[in-house]
């Protein structure tokens, strides 16, 4: 409960965008690559797509805060790029 209490309207916002995109074609087209993960880039723009929110910094500000709460993957390259399709580590 917690960690509910903890989240914003835009933390939930995002971890809604992320399952919807979680199941869909930009998932697929990861695996289909045989690479399991993406461009954090196109996840950003498939979340502004899906929730409606307008500035990319919106979602990277608040993406590190929902790593740390375990609720979204890490980023899988150094730089921060990449993106998990699995479950949050």
């Amino acid at each position: 409960m917690q960690i509910c209490r903890s989240l914003s309207s835009t933390d939930i916002l995002i971890l809604s965008a992320s399952h919807k995109i979680s199941s869909g074609e930009l998932v697929q087209a990861a695996k289909s690559r045989g690479t399991g993960g993406g461009t954090t880039q196109v996840w950003i723009e498939h979340v502004l797509k899906h929730t409606g929110l307008h500035f990319p910094e919106i979602v990277r500000l608040r993406e590190g805060p929902l790593m740390e709460k375990r609720l979204l993957s890490p980023h899988i390259y150094p730089d921060g790029s990449g993106f998990a399709s699995g479950t949050a580590a």
